[in-house]
């Protein structure tokens, strides 16, 4: 079986992944992701990813964080072998509430949240 192993990240640790984003110009960018199972959305990024590498429109949605733009991106894991158009949201802001006490995420921040 085909896998990317990882050690975890953060405080407090929590898996993560790398993706490729492929733009429709053939133009590519490495990103990090953490992993969070309990999110229905397949991907939120932070604003450039979704700006620089969107392939299509789609519908915004509404969560407990607010409004989330929605868009296609092209994500590439070639340790598994995954290449696919998936639906992802963005929002300008994101609070990610790791303990008691949320943090605030800028929009100029490299690491994606899904």
């Amino acid at each position: 079986m085909r896998e990317q192993r990882n050690s975890y990240k953060g405080s407090p640790l929590r898996p993560w992944f790398a993706l490729t984003l492929i733009a429709a110009d053939g133009s590519t960018k490495s990103i990090e992701v953490l992993a969070d199972t309990g999110n229905p959305c397949a991907l939120i990024v932070s604003p450039r990813p979704l700006d620089d590498f969107n392939s299509g429109l789609a519908p915004g949605t509404e969560t407990n964080f607010g409004p989330l733009a929605g868009g296609w991106l092209r994500l590439q894991i070639s340790e598994v072998g995954f290449e696919e158009d998936v639906l992802c949201y963005m929002r300008r802001t994101l609070l990610w509430k790791p303990s008691r006490q949320a943090t605030r995420i800028s929009q100029a921040s490299p690491v994606c949240r899904c």
